[in-house]
C-alpha cells in the first residue's frame, strides 16, 4: 500500500511540474543541457538558465521536488546524454540538480 501511496505522489508532482513549468522554460533548460554536453567549454551560463525555472516555478507555487521531476524528465529525453559514460552522465546531472536546488532555495522573488 505505501508502494502505492508514492507512485500516485510522483504521478501528481510530474503531472503538476508537466502542468505549471512552462514549455519555454524546460525547452531553454534542455538547449542549455545539450549545449553543455555537447561542448564543456562552450560559455553555456546553466546557472542562470536554472535561476529563471526557479523563478518560474516560485511564480507558480511549484515545490522544489515537481521541479526536480520536470529537471530530470529534461535531461533523460536528451540523447546526448546516453551517450556519456554511466559516471559521467550521473555527475553531471547531480551537479545540475545541486545547482538546481540551491537556485531555487537562493531566488526569493516568489
Amino acid at each position: 500500500m505505501e508502494s502505492l501511496a508514492a507512485g500516485a505522489t510522483a504521478a501528481c508532482a510530474s503531472t503538476a511540474a508537466a502542468r505549471v513549468v512552462s514549455e519555454p522554460g524546460i525547452r531553454a533548460l534542455r538547449a542549455a543541457l545539450q549545449a553543455e554536453l555537447r561542448d564543456r567549454s562552450a560559455g553555456v551560463n546553466l546557472p542562470a538558465l536554472v535561476t529563471v525555472v526557479c523563478r518560474e516555478a516560485h511564480r507558480s507555487s511549484l515545490p522544489p521536488e515537481s521541479l526536480i521531476v520536470a529537471l530530470k524528465r529534461a535531461w533523460h529525453s536528451l540523447p546526448e546524454v546516453e551517450r556519456l559514460p554511466r559516471s559521467e552522465r550521473s555527475a553531471l546531472l547531480d551537479r545540475t540538480i545541486t545547482l538546481c536546488i540551491r537556485k531555487f532555495y537562493a531566488t526569493t522573488d516568489h
